[in-house]
């Protein structure tokens, strides 16, 4: 047999060489560089990263603060452009100087996922199928694909470190050492690194949890002496701490910024509590984990209590069941830890819906600095995923231990389940639409054509379920009678459980034309052309003063605008300053007044309008939803310059009254501003009106120049 031969005959390359076929396979178009995913989500950062970039070029800084949104945030602090703190970013430099897209990066993290849970499987004692099982199943997970597909990359680099985190924690329990130590402090520290702090938090309550439970059932089971109990305690700290210290250049400066951010600026230092469980999972929606579309599959057919979605939290049918039966039948220490920590997850995840949540808010630190409940679902899919491979071990074991009648009567019970739960679907798919309504934003014109999808999706469903159930109990069944060899039985198995989870992916990656989806995947034109400048961009550039711009209606949500160094009092990030999207929901940029306060010389906007406040100065062509289309821009006629002296300053202590204040139609700049100061304030203290001499520092450099004004 060759080298090259029996490489491959290895199980650990074999897992690999499955998995890049199926990576390669489901994502053959953005592995190409021909395609690329430009959802909103994907878009956003990448104008930010060009104007970062440019910034860069020009002054030779990293810039800790950028202007194009919100009329300016900070950078690093509120985790944007932090790529470059990743260490395995170099992997991508390397990648890029060959030519090859930036989405390799992620293809690598979906395969280390895979990997690392197929590694976790097997060091718990399954077998190579059990492992290859967990390792595709969790990479194969929905919601770890919607992450990718959608432009959450950092969550799903992140969450790829959950199943090594786990197996770091086992190494080290059992080589109790500073080697093991090191390796899962360089682990945490990476993950850390990614910059989802979300995601990482929850990684390591999953890690916690594992570690709490090994210590304890170590040191009173007697496997561990008190010393040695001490020891995996001590080595563990010392990883969590050298881990945090690996990625404190990153967390350090955000953890200043937070206490003025939306996720740390709200009623007792966190978001408030109505924001952060607007994303809440509800226990009806529970039914996806068996039929995938019932609640719509997102886009113009979800129906659930989300404000929307784009995704099914489908598990696969077979890793659902294999799941459940290592739970019932499960008798170690780590199924029940999995159990626990997977239904503590789903239960966190109802949010609003379940008290629980509200619990966790209260006490856990950091905890209400986060949002989505719903995210805290990739703790439960992950334990199913590794619940899954161990359950495959445990039911195969089971039946080969029963008598061949005893074994065909379970298996034909179960196969009479999954008929008797495809029928019902089936039926029930006509009454469940009849009563539903349009989903948010949808014409209710629609609403028939909606429903019609909505039941068709149910069927298709219910179909698939059958299938997928009736061929697993079926090469059960042929190969508890002696007429399939075992290694076939798994193959099939595993086979049928990549087509389940990527019947899914699939949908997610590329939505079919009459899914009521928008679609993403999109050449790489589209993002040459949304990183370009076009007509109404280069009107603004060219405007060499001071000055900022207010998008209206869709656009004020777009980052684009930094492509060219414009700077926008709107925008799209989910950390803001607190006090600054206070004034914006307060004010909604609806008065004359905090238009000029802000320094907003142009409105943008798709729609003509009439207002003796603005004149017509510009009419072109602005790339949006992927096409040129027209727009005009509108200067403020009392357009007020960056830095003035008002009349007056007065003091409010009530923080909250401002931005009533700054909503009167009557408000003028010039004539006063007010400024928040403590009950009790000696107005003398305040700062005088009146006229004075603003001295002027302008950073050299083209269309960056106004940004660098003070």
């Amino acid at each position: 047999m060759s080298p090259a031969a029996d490489l491959v005959r290895r199980p650990g390359v074999a897992v690999l060489i499955v998995l890049i076929v199926i990576g390669a396979l489901l994502y053959h178009k953005p592995l190409s560089g021909r395609y690329i995913f430009a959802g909103p989500d994907s878009l956003a950062p990448s104008a930010l990263g060009a104007g970062l970039r440019s910034l860069e070029q020009e002054t030779g800084e990293i810039p800790l603060w950028q202007p194009w949104i919100f009329s300016g945030s900070p950078s690093l602090h509120a985790f944007i452009g932090i790529s470059r703190l990743y260490l395995p970013s170099a992997v991508g430099r390397v990648l890029a100087a060959v030519g090859l897209p930036i989405f390799w990066m992620f293809l690598l993290h979906m395969l280390f996922a895979g990997f690392g849970c197929y590694l976790l499987v097997r060091r718990l004692g399954g077998s190579f199928a059990a492992g290859l099982l967990s390792g595709t199943g969790f990479m194969l997970m929905p919601y770890f694909n919607t992450m990718l597909v959608h432009g959450h990359g950092s969550q799903m680099m992140t969450l790829a470190y959950l199943p090594w985190l786990i197996w770091g924690v086992l190494r080290l329990h059992d080589r109790r050492s500073l080697a093991s130590a090191a390796l899962l402090a360089l682990l945490c520290g990476l993950q850390l690194q990614r910059g989802h702090a979300q995601i990482a938090y929850y990684n390591l309550l999953m890690v916690g949890l594992v570690f709490l439970v090994l210590a304890v059932r170590s040191w009173r089971g007697g496997e561990l002496s008190v010393a040695e109990t001490g020891r995996f305690a001590g080595l563990f700290g010392l990883a969590m701490a050298a881990g945090l210290a690996l990625a404190a250049q990153l967390y350090l400066p955000v953890m200043n910024y937070t206490p003025f951010s939306i996720r740390g600026g709200g009623a007792g230092g966190g978001t408030g509590f109505a924001y952060a469980t607007q994303w809440s999972f509800s226990f009806g929606e529970t039914v996806t984990w068996l039929l995938p579309s019932f609640y719509g599959f997102g886009g113009g057919t979800y129906w659930g209590g989300m404000p929307f979605t784009d995704y099914p939290n489908y598990m696969g049918l077979l890793l659902l069941a294999l799941a459940a039966w290592a739970a019932a039948a499960g008798r170690s220490w780590m199924t029940w830890t999995l159990v626990a920590g997977g239904l503590l997850a789903y239960l966190l995840s109802l949010g609003d819906n379940f008290f629980l949540y509200k619990l966790f808010y209260s006490v856990f630190p950091y905890f209400d600095k986060f949002r989505v409940p719903s995210m805290l679902l990739v703790l439960t899919q992950f334990c199913v995923a590794v619940l899954a491979g161990l359950g495959l071990d445990a039911w195969l074991s089971w039946l080969d231990g029963r008598k061949e009648g005893q074994a065909r009567r379970v298996l034909l019970m179960a196969g009479g389940g999954v008929v008797a739960l495809a029928l019902f679907f089936l039926v029930a798919s006509g009454p469940v639409t009849a009563g539903l309504s349009a989903s948010r934003g949808v014409p209710s014109q629609m609403l028939p054509q909606i429903n019609a999808l909505r039941g068709a999706m149910i069927r298709t469903d219910a179909m698939w379920m059958l299938a997928v159930g009736g061929l697993a109990v079926g090469s059960m069944l042929l190969w508890r009678q002696g007429n399939l060899p075992r290694k076939w039985l798994l193959a099939g198995l595993v086979g049928l459980s990549v087509v389940d989870l990527a019947r899914i992916d699939l949908r997610i990656i590329e939505p079919a034309p009459d899914s009521l989806r928008s679609p993403v995947l999109q050449s790489r034109a589209f993002l040459t052309r949304y990183l370009n400048s076009d007509p109404v961009l280069e009107f603004l550039r060219r405007d060499t003063s001071s000055f900022r711009i207010l998008p209206l209606g869709r656009l004020q949500n777009d980052n684009r605008w930094a492509i060219v160094g414009v700077e926008s009092v709107g925008g799209y990030h989910a950390a803001k300053l607190a006090n600054y999207d206070r004034i914006m929901q307060a004010t909604a940029f609806q008065s004359e007044g905090i238009l000029r306060m802000l320094n907003v010389k142009y409105l943008v906007s798709q729609q003509g309008f009439s207002d003796p406040r603005f004149e017509e100065v510009f009419l072109g062509n602005l790339y949006v939803d992927g096409g040129y289309k027209p727009a005009a821009v509108y200067r403020l006629r009392r357009f007020l310059e960056r830095a003035w002296f008002p009349r007056r300053v007065e003091g409010r202590p009530a923080a909250e009254e401002i931005p009533a204040l700054l909503r009167d139609t009557a408000y003028d700049p010039e004539e006063v501003v007010y400024l928040g100061v403590d009950e009790g304030a000696d107005p003398d203290d305040l700062p005088p009106g009146g006229q004075g001499q603003v001295p002027s520092t302008t950073a050299s450099g083209g269309a960056m120049a106004g940004s660098g004004q003070v």
